[in-house]
This record gives C-alpha cells, structure tokens and sequence, in this order.
C-alpha cells in the first residue's frame, strides 16, 4: 500500500477477510495478525495447511520471525485462544465489570465500544444494547441527560 493512503488498514482487513472466508470456523484476522485455533493437533496441522495455502495463493507472504506456530492456549486482541476454543480475556470481562456508570454521552458510546467488542459471546447482543444505543441518539439523550 502506498504511504499516505488513509483507507488502506481498512482495505487490508477486508482482503485478509476475505482469504480466510472458507476458514472462518478456526481462523480470524485482524490486520496482519492470523490466528488459527483447532481442538485436535491433526485437525490444527490440517488447517493451518489450507490457511497457508490460501495466504500463498493471494500472494501474501509471512515474517517468520514473528509467527508463533503450536501454541495451547495464547492471548489475541482481548481473547484466550486454545484447545478450539475461544474466550474472552478474564481481565477484561473483570474491567467492564468494574466501570462505573456511564455518566455522559461519550463515556456511554465508550461503554458501548468496550462490551461490543465482545458481542460475539453475548446472544442477542443488540438486542441487549439497544436501550443504551438508542440513548446515544442526540435528541434521546438531550431528555434523559444520564
């Protein structure tokens, strides 16, 4: 990407996406970060093949010196990652926990960013949220003033 190019994190996110769509069970990516995590070591050596197949075949290359390969259990981006699984971080589940009550529009939008980013292990998350979401909204939060 040239420098200077100001979508281009953004458009790097969606290419890595998009190699790693046929593999979105046990690989995620958040821009050059790839994590693969798989219950079996057969099935992990398996995918992590296909995974680098596929990073090949677009033409990306790795730095080996900063790849980690057969790891049990490693943190990535706020989550533990291992056996299969994926989890978020104790820590930062403990850190929402703790936060006081929102008491502006900014620090609720702040609140809102930190637990959606953990979405994925809430059902219903929108759901759940919209209350809150909608109190961000200028003339909503104008007449409740939190």
């Amino acid at each position: 990407m040239p420098f200077g190019c100001k979508t281009s994190q953004s458009t790097f996110m969606r290419l890595m996406h998009e190699i790693l769509k046929p593999h979105k069970k046990y690989a995620d990516a958040y821009i050059d970060d790839v994590i693969i995590f798989t219950k079996l070591w057969k099935e992990h050596l398996q995918n992590l093949d296909a995974v680098l197949a596929d990073i090949k075949k677009a033409g990306m290359t790795l730095r080996l010196s900063k790849c980690r390969f057969a790891k049990n259990r490693t943190k990535y981006l706020g989550h533990e990652v291992g056996g299969g699984y994926r989890s978020p971080m104790v820590d930062k589940v403990q850190a929402i926990k703790d936060i006081e009550e929102p008491k502006t529009k900014k620090l609720l939008k702040s609140f809102l960013g930190m637990t959606g980013f953990f979405r994925q292990y809430l059902k219903n998350y929108a759901e759940i949220a919209l209350p809150l979401t909608e109190l961000t909204k200028k003339e909503i939060f104008k007449q409740h003033q939190i």
